[in-house]
């Protein structure tokens, strides 16, 4: 007996189960990397967005010796671009 629903198909011989889900995933993926324009992707400039803990500092603020400690995790330089409405900050890798 099979089941088909989808993109699943589930054979109830013994323990036997076959997905397609990780093949359509990643022909989709393949897909939407092809059709998106080549500028967009080699835009792409490292940063990250976070929010420090409250005790670590104020919101919004980022006194020296924590950006040295996330510069130390990161292994790079990292400039303050910004912060958001809620206190997080938002921080460039160095290029």
């Amino acid at each position: 007996m099979t089941v088909r629903s989808g993109i699943v198909s589930i054979v109830s011989r013994g323990a036997t189960a076959t997905s397609r889900g990780p093949a359509v995933a990643a022909a989709l993926l393949i897909a939407a990397l092809a059709m998106a324009p080549a500028p967009a992707l080699a835009q792409w400039t490292g940063s990250i967005r976070l929010m420090l803990h409250p005790t670590a500092a104020p919101r919004g603020e980022l006194p020296a010796e924590r950006l040295a400690q996330l510069e130390a995790i990161a292994g790079t330089t990292l400039t303050l671009t910004g912060t958001t409405r809620t206190g997080a900050l938002e921080l460039a890798f160095a290029e």
